[in-house]
């Protein structure tokens, strides 16, 4: 039997949930709240300034990662260009330009994007590729006449 007088008909363990259901709040731990107590501003700022270098290291890493999936994709493409007995021309007064070469190391050294990195990246003009129909069609016939001639 329940009690139920007084009660409004629900019965006695209902009200013991309900009133501990608007108590459970107050009873909480203060650990997991962040009061104007818990931290002091040089602790803050000393935080942030920790969790800014963690950051920056963790992109500088992602950086190196990625430079070195492009070196490994690079070495892909050759290798597949030399089975394939594709011409791979390297300009090497484009690998010498000294200019060029200062504009690459200041993108390397710039640590954050500003309007100056911005002006490097338009300074930089890509080379136009040669058009397939000014490449001698004399040499594509004559290194696939010499493969045809390996098969037989």
């Amino acid at each position: 039997m329940t009690l139920t007088c007084g009660l409004g008909g629900r019965n006695r363990e209902y009200w013991i949930e309900k009133l501990k259901s608007f108590l459970f709040p107050t009873f909480q731990p203060t650990c997991f709240r962040l009061l104007e107590a818990t931290y002091t501003q040089t602790e803050v700022t000393q935080i942030l300034h920790n969790l800014k270098q963690l950051v920056t290291l963790d992109i500088e890493n992602e950086l190196i990662n990625v430079s070195h999936i492009n070196c490994l994709l690079l070495k892909q493409l050759f290798s597949q260009a030399e089975k394939w007995y594709l011409y791979l021309n390297i300009d090497i007064s484009e690998i010498q330009n000294k200019h060029l070469l200062d504009i690459v190391r200041s993108l390397d050294d710039a640590s954050a994007p500003n309007d100056s990195s911005v002006n490097l990246m338009t300074a930089l003009k890509p080379t136009k590729l040669q058009p397939l129909e000014q490449i001698s069609v004399e040499k594509i016939s004559a290194v696939l006449k010499t493969e045809i001639e390996k098969l037989k």
